[in-house]
């Protein structure tokens, strides 16, 4: 479930227990404190998972899965929460799953490219740096006894 969903379920509970008790009924209840406390973690956790994922590797992989993984709980939470897989025929079942599957599958695809590329680049950087300390290690030619001429 994630955020937008939370924050949904936690505000319909503030309401309906509004309806029912009026504001005693909104401080009463221990599921609100529950599903708010959840809520919080998980606004916290977005946050220190997302700047994890940033140290680690690419913006462009880590913002690409956590939209990609949001829209997916979204559509799952609303398919939910409307009971809109009520009114699915085939065709729309099949349209559904292959639209989160290709959603998934090209975030998965973009990964894989975006990392072979830095590791192509982490190689050529290396191979580099392993040149030039050879280089070093020989000197400049113009030093060497052997490459003047008398």
């Amino acid at each position: 479930m994630c955020i937008r969903d939370r924050s949904k379920c936690t505000f319909s509970l503030i309401a309906g227990e509004y309806d029912n008790d009026k504001l005693q009924g909104v401080f009463t209840t221990p599921m609100l404190y529950i599903v708010a406390s959840l809520l919080v973690c998980t606004y916290l956790m977005q946050i220190k998972l997302t700047m994890q994922g940033l140290e680690e590797c690419s913006a462009i992989i880590v913002m690409c899965v956590q939209s990609v993984t949001e829209e997916f709980f979204a559509v799952m939470g609303g398919l939910l929460w409307f009971q809109d897989y009520k009114d699915f025929v085939i065709w729309g079942v099949v349209l559904f799953v292959i639209g989160q599957v290709l959603a998934m599958s090209s975030v998965v695809v973009l990964s894989y490219f975006r990392l072979e590329r830095a590791e192509d680049a982490a190689n050529l950087r290396a191979s580099d740096r392993v040149l030039s300390e050879s280089d070093e290690k020989l000197g400049d030619p113009k030093d060497k006894a052997w490459f003047h001429s008398e």
